[in-house]
């Protein structure tokens, strides 16, 4: 025995109503017009210039290269030199993103870092998936490590 023709499509049926409204999460902080400023930035014209470091060499970075966020992809040592000079802004920084699946080692040259306070350091390792940003203290070759 066989199945017979399938009869055409019913009507639709009205929409169903609308759920309950779920509870409101509180309120933030308010402030004119969507809260207090943020802090000062380095240069309202700055952006921010991303470089793909791909081999394990010399980075080289200065006063023009300020603002700039390096993304290493090279597991092999790499070292930065520093020709930034007593011209740069205090606050003038760069970013080195371990993008690797190894720790770094970066030789600083030119230059003194300091972390921890008043801690001087002229090797420094960047852990995997984690970045260094140096920040120009605004005082000859001296730079400030977080």
């Amino acid at each position: 025995m066989s199945q017979g023709p399938i009869g055409p499509q019913g009507p639709q049926g009205q929409q169903g109503g609308t759920g309950s409204t779920g509870y409101q999460g509180i309120q933030g902080p308010q402030g004119p017009p969507y809260g207090p400023a943020g802090p000062g930035f380095y240069s309202s014209s700055t952006r921010l210039n991303i470089s793909n470091f791909t081999t394990g060499a010399t980075i080289t970075f200065s006063n023009g290269s300020a603002s700039t966020y390096y993304n290493i992809t090279s597991g092999t040592p790499v070292s930065a030199l520093s020709n930034a000079t007593s011209g740069a802004p205090a606050g003038a920084f760069w970013v080195f993103r371990n993008n690797t699946s190894n720790m770094i080692t970066a030789v600083l040259s030119n230059c003194t870092t300091l972390y921890n306070g008043n801690a001087a350091a002229s090797t420094v390792y960047i852990g995997s998936g984690n970045s260094l940003t140096l920040v120009y203290s605004g005082s000859l070759t001296s730079f400030i490590a977080f």
